[in-house]
């Protein structure tokens, strides 16, 4: 069984970007988290006192509330579409390559003098071809966590700036 040095180390990286991207992911939602509760806090007391006194309500801070959450889903659904796409182009160009390396081991089989040498024309094949698969999953992987992370982050960036500058607010 032959395995390509260069797949082997595209994928260790592919491996290594995804671990990455997991860890971003863990970070930042826990970050979110405790500044989302803050925030809601917060944006509660405002809005009770918007219910209460709607003349002397905080209407930035309330028209905030729904033009951020707008904002943060677009760039979150950008960042889906564009892995989508980068996925889409990863799969496509997979099962292209496929097409052409079974074109090449049709003809090797073709040229076989032996039936030990055709058996083995086809083992290295499904060997190449498992491994091909392999290195798909990988990319596809880091692909997932990737646009996950991208996709989280408006969130994550608008729930903590609002945060610091409630928290900020709060002491003036």
């Amino acid at each position: 069984m032959r395995v390509r040095k260069k797949r082997v180390a595209r994928d260790a990286h592919s491996m290594a970007r995804t671990g990455t991207s997991l860890s971003r992911i863990a970070v930042d939602n826990g970050q979110a988290a405790l500044a989302a509760l803050s925030v809601l806090t917060r944006r509660g007391d405002m809005l009770r006192a918007a219910v209460e006194d709607p003349l002397r309500a905080d209407h930035l801070e309330l028209f905030r509330m729904s033009a951020e959450k707008v904002e943060a889903f677009g760039l979150a659904g950008l960042a889906i579409v564009e892995a989508a796409a980068k996925a889409q182009r990863a799969w496509l160009g997979h099962w292209q390559a496929e097409m052409s390396q079974a074109v090449q081991a049709g003809s090797r089989l073709a040229r076989c003098a032996t039936p030990d040498r055709a058996i083995q024309v086809q083992a290295d094949a499904a060997t190449a071809a498992v491994q091909r698969l392999a290195s798909l999953s990988a990319v596809l992987t880091e692909l997932a966590t990737a646009s996950t992370a991208a996709a989280l982050l408006p969130y994550h960036k608008r729930v903590t700036q609002n945060a610091r500058r409630l928290a900020r607010a709060a002491t003036v």
